[in-house]
């Protein structure tokens, strides 16, 4: 036989199976809502209008009424099948609205809704149940109007009881749960219907650790299924795990949409932007955020980076401020104090700013001595940044012994955001590398969207 004759051949790899073609699952083209203000007015206009359809008169929805106005305007976004889109933006700025009119609960004023498949709207967990009912008799009533059968529910009616953990209390009325209870049963009754659109507006927001863990590790489990998701959320760790996309609005326009991380960028510039640049958080009592005294007084305090009033986490950055010495010190020392301020979303007059670091110039070999009267200029270089995601604020304050402050002033808001996801009080930059007992390195990558990303993303969710 020859040499080819006793060879071996191979058989040649099997090609992959192409990944299943994702479909259109919802679509939305220049939907716009306006409302008006004044109750008895809209009453009016809403006769009218209805009056407008009857009879077949075009409405012109392009055009406000007195005391109208838009809620959202022309949004267009498109979602395909085991997609998750996160829906940003500050209070009021139409988010509620938009996941209300692709629930189908209002009716847009202009532009056009397309939906295939189930549709599950949680845009508030409990909402439509009745306080005299009992919890199983609510499941009936709530799983029913989500578009299941009598037998349906039944084969899952003790899935819903399981997951809520209210077993105790199912033949109990509605009334006399507690918040908790009432959210686990709303939840428990949208996820087990199945859906193929879920709609979820701030609802993990509420219950308690445990019930949250729980919740995010079924959206998780159900997103590998292939079910879509939309989501309003506030927590850009929640967002960033279960989302690929996002949608930006302001005022009840979009301002951007895309990569989800593009996105919350441009979302957490703004609201820097738009923070008001006085007095911080938490005044002390007593004490003014800009002292000046007759020895000396701080000019300006600013944060440079690549960015203006922004920093990136393990990335270079600065601390400047110009001072002004009135009378000669024998030492002058600087401490810098960076706080974490609280999110737009949840500022209230007695939330206060949260000291992260602090750092002294005669620990670090940074104060001088013999100043003589003259305007001078102090830099802290801050090589890899380590503060994680969040709005700050850097005070400086001079000082000379015995402690004695002279000058005081604070930076305006900036803002730190991160290449990727830190979770813990400050971010470091890091590389991950596993080897065998003989040298030999092994590949490492990355795993998304986990079950067990639950638990690191809820620790985030807690320190916050």
């Amino acid at each position: 036989m020859s040499e080819y004759d006793l060879r071996v051949m191979e058989p040649e790899p099997a090609a992959a199976p192409a990944p299943p073609e994702k479909h259109v699952v919802l679509a939305l083209e220049n939907v716009s809502k306006r409302f008006c203000r004044d109750l008895k007015r809209s009453l009016f206009y809403g006769v009218q209008d209805i009056a407008r359809e009857v009879v077949g008169i075009s409405q012109h929805a392009e055009n406000l009424r007195k005391d109208e106005f838009w809620a959202v305007q022309n949004v267009n976004l498109e979602l395909r099948s085991g997609d998750a889109l996160g829906i940003v933006g500050i209070n009021g700025c139409g988010k509620t609205t938009l996941m209300r009119i692709v629930a189908g609960l209002i009716k847009p004023t202009t532009g056009r809704v397309a939906v295939r498949g189930r549709l599950a709207p949680l845009l508030a967990l409990g909402a439509g149940f009745n306080p005299i009912l009992t919890g199983r008799e609510n499941i009936f009533a709530n799983m029913s109007i989500l578009g299941l059968t009598y037998e349906e529910i039944q084969d899952r009616f003790e899935s819903v009881v399981e997951f809520s953990e209210i077993g105790y209390a199912i033949d109990a009325p509605v009334q006399t749960y507690s918040s908790g209870m009432t959210a686990r049963l709303g939840f428990a009754c949208a996820i087990n219907t199945q859906p193929d659109i879920l709609l979820l507006d701030e609802v993990l927001a509420v219950g308690d650790m445990n019930f949250r863990r729980k919740c995010l590790e079924r959206l998780f489990e159900m997103r590998s299924t292939g079910m879509s998701l939309i989501m309003v959320h506030h927590s850009p760790g929640i967002l960033l795990s279960i989302a690929e996309t996002a949608l930006y609005l302001r005022k009840g326009l979009v301002v951007d949409s895309g990569d989800v991380g593009v996105v919350i960028q441009q979302y957490e510039r703004d609201l820097v932007k738009d923070m008001p640049s006085s007095a911080p958080v938490d005044q002390p009592a007593g004490e003014e955020e800009i002292i000046v005294t007759s020895d000396a007084e701080l000019i300006d305090v600013m944060v440079e980076a690549d960015v203006p009033n922004a920093m990136t986490s393990g990335k270079d950055a600065s601390i400047r401020a110009h001072f002004k010495v009135h009378r000669p010190i024998s030492q002058l020392n600087f401490t810098a104090m960076v706080y974490r301020l609280p999110s737009l979303e949840s500022m209230k007059k007695d939330e206060k700013r949260d000291q992260v670091l602090k750092m002294v110039s005669r620990r670090d070999g940074g104060s001088i001595s013999k100043v003589e009267p003259g305007e001078y200029e102090v830099r802290i270089d801050l090589p890899a940044v380590g503060l994680r995601d969040g709005i700050y604020q850097v005070g400086l304050k001079l000082s000379c012994p015995p402690r004695k402050v002279l000058a005081m002033r604070s930076s305006i808001s900036f803002l730190v955001s991160s290449e990727d996801i830190s979770l813990g009080e400050y971010h470091q930059r890091r590389t991950w590398t596993v080897t065998s007992r003989d040298g030999r390195q092994l590949h490492t990558e990355k795993f998304l969207n986990t079950l067990e990303g639950a638990d690191d993303l809820l620790d985030l969710e807690h320190k916050d």
